[in-house]
């Protein structure tokens, strides 16, 4: 580990994976910083699916559905897309 999100200088990439952060809100806004413009920021959850809800400069682009490979566990996946600078 490299150390706490909030407290690394962020190095800005096509996609960022927002797990176990916080609320799904907060999670999006810190996760903005490490999400260069037009890249994805995805945000996994249970069987029911994350909502972050409006966060200025991201798009909310889709909320999928899967199951597990042999366990069948449903879970879920918030996709959504950098827009502009925050």
């Amino acid at each position: 580990l490299r150390g706490r999100i909030e407290q690394l200088e962020p190095v800005p990439c096509e996609g960022v994976v927002a797990q176990a952060l916080s609320q799904p809100a907060d999670a999006v806004r810190l996760a903005v910083r490490w999400c260069a413009v037009g890249g994805w920021i995805a945000i996994p959850g249970a069987e029911r699916p994350p909502m972050p809800g409006p966060v200025d400069g991201v798009r909310e682009e889709a909320s999928l559905r899967y199951e597990v490979p042999l366990s069948g566990i449903r879970r879920t996946l918030w996709l959504g897309r950098r827009q502009h600078s925050a």
